[in-house]
This record gives structure tokens, sequence and C-alpha cells, in this order.
């Protein structure tokens, strides 16, 4: 019942004993940014960040997080649940795998209402994004691909069914046993490989530049129209040959490393 931000944290190798391998809030409008969160365990749900949101808060903020090889069940990566106002944007969660037996298996996990989904990155866990009980939820923008099972995951089958629900220029493509889950496609998805470069971000030519949602309000940082994904394409900072575009302006090895990358990506 607090709303701590936490911010540019590293938490990894953590075990739960149920829910919450790295961490747990309850009814909580925390801001939760730019963490990276990997290497966690639980046997039930939220192995990388779990949210029991309840009711009278202020709006949950899960931005421009890193997820990647947590293991538990339901939510492997991201829970998010039981409750109302949250957004979960630009976050990349990659590699984390749901155990045997569990029943809501996307690296992101979303049940509750009135939540947003967006322009996160969701690649080679078991489920890309699942959504259960929801009512209001908007996911779009996100690319969804790569997962073992499914990319976008409704389950309507085993519970009351999602009601109000958007989804829409999601990028969903090259999932193991369908794109979709008791979904489909919407008329502005994609399902099309991303071109990604190293941690994710877009090379030039990737079908998710410019492919978002066209309304201002989605806009990038640059202002152009959104880009899928978690990572947007964005012209260079300050000098140039500073191609892998860190605020700093610096041109170091690590932008020779991103540019022999780009030389070197299959089409």
């Amino acid at each position: 019942q607090s709303d701590p931000t936490v911010t540019e944290c590293v938490v990894q190798n953590c075990l739960g004993p149920y829910d919450g391998g790295a961490m747990w809030f309850q009814q909580s409008g925390a801001v939760i940014t730019k963490n990276v969160i990997r290497n966690n365990t639980t046997p039930i749900s939220g192995a990388g960040l779990f949210v029991r949101l309840g009711t009278g808060h202020g709006t949950l903020l899960i931005d421009g997080n890193t997820f990647y090889g947590n293991v538990g069940g339901n939510g492997p990566a991201i829970s998010v649940m039981e409750g109302d106002n949250a957004v979960v944007a630009h976050n990349v969660a990659y590699n984390n795998t749901a155990t045997p037996g569990s029943g809501r298996r996307g690296g992101i996990y979303i049940r509750g209402t009135s939540i947003q989904v967006r322009n996160n990155t969701s690649v080679g866990n078991t489920v890309g994004l699942t959504l259960l009980m929801c009512d209001g939820v908007d996911s779009r923008n996100n690319i969804l691909t790569n997962n073992l099972e499914y990319g976008l995951q409704y389950l309507d089958d085993e519970y009351p069914q999602n009601v109000n629900m958007t989804a829409d220029y999601n990028d969903v493509w090259s999932n193991g046993l369908g794109n979709y889950y008791l979904t489909s496609a919407s008329a502005h998805d994609l399902s099309a490989d991303p071109l990604f470069l190293a941690g994710y971000k877009l090379a030039d030519g990737s079908p998710c530049i410019d492919a978002g949602d066209p309304n201002p309000s989605y806009n990038d940082p640059d202002l152009s129209r959104n880009d899928m994904g978690a990572i947007p394409r964005e012209c260079c900072f300050g000098y140039r040959g500073n191609v892998n575009c860190d605020t700093e302006g610096l041109c170091d090895i690590s932008d020779l490393s991103l540019l022999i990358e780009h030389l070197f990506i299959s089409l």
C-alpha cells in the first residue's frame, strides 16, 4: 500500500516462496522504470515482477525495464493482476520461462481493469502476452515474436471472458504453436520479422518502424510516428558516428560493434 519509485536497479538471482521472485507490490501506484530484472525464480506468479493491483491507488507504471531468464508460473517476467489502473510500456522481456503445468504462460501476464500494455517487446518466452479476465485492457504497438507457444493469448475458455478489449498495431510473428490463441489478428497488425539488432533495437528497414498507431499521443520521442516495440529507431544524438544513439553522444567501440552487426544482418 505504498507508491515507491524503483529505478535503475539490477535485481537478480532471487527466489520467491510463492509469488514475486524479485519484486512484489500490492495495492500500489509504484513507478518501476529502467531496471534489469534477471534470473529470478518463483513457483507461482511473477518471478520477475508481481503486482496485485488492488484499487484506490495512483496509476502503476512499469516502463523501460528489461526482464530475462526469469522462471516461474504465471507471467514469469511480469504478472499484473486483481485491480485497476496500470501502464505496462517499453519493456523488453526475453527468454523468460513458464514452468510446466502453469496456465497463464505469457512472459507478460495481465488480469485486471483499465490497463495499457503498449510498446513492449516480448521474444523467446513461453508465450508473449497473456490476457485473462480483463476489462478495458488496451494492447498495441507491441512486438510479440519467436515465443515458444503463442504470441498473443486470450484465455476466455477458463474463466469469465475478456470484455471491452482493444488490441491493434502489434507485430505478432513466428510463434511456435501459433501467433494468436482465442483471438485473431486486428486490422493493423503485422506478421513480419522485426529485424532486430543487438538489444532488440530495430534495424534500418524493419517493418516495425513507423508502423505503430499513428495517433500523435503515441509518437516516438523524436515526434515521428510510433515504432512498434520497446525501443524506437531514432536519429542519433550528438556526434556523427554515434550509431548506438547513446544520449552522451559518445563514439566508442560499442558504436563500431553495432555498425558491424547491422552490416551483416540476415534479411
